[in-house]
């Protein structure tokens, strides 16, 4: 009896941690140069200025691939936003145009 209880213990114990382990990977943003693709869409919203930082954004967002299409084609559907973000948005997507181009319906559908 008290080995079963061991080995139960055992194995409740493995399999908590590989449900810890895979939910931690599974919450976790692609990175760039050790940066998650928020900071990099941050810097599209914050409209970079100077040319090396919006050379390094685009160079990331095209890394980064079709995952960052959404919230940029978010930010370009939404008249509230302002129109330098909207184009950010627009030029940012340009980048990755090839790698998101299954994204473009998304642009047709009304809001």
């Amino acid at each position: 009896m008290k080995r079963h209880l061991t080995i139960s213990i055992i194995l409740i114990s493995i399999l908590f941690i590989s449900v810890l382990a895979i939910w931690r990977h599974s919450n976790r943003e692609p990175k760039y140069k050790e940066k998650p693709r928020s900071y990099w869409l941050s810097q599209i919203f914050q409209t970079a200025t100077q040319y090396e930082d919006i050379r390094t954004t685009y160079k990331a967002l095209r890394a980064l691939g079709p995952s960052v299409a959404p919230p940029l084609i978010q930010a370009m559907a939404n008249t509230n936003n302002s129109y330098d973000l909207r184009q950010n948005s627009f030029a940012a997507l340009e980048q990755i145009n090839k790698l998101a181009s299954n994204q473009v319906p998304q642009l047709l559908t009304p809001a």
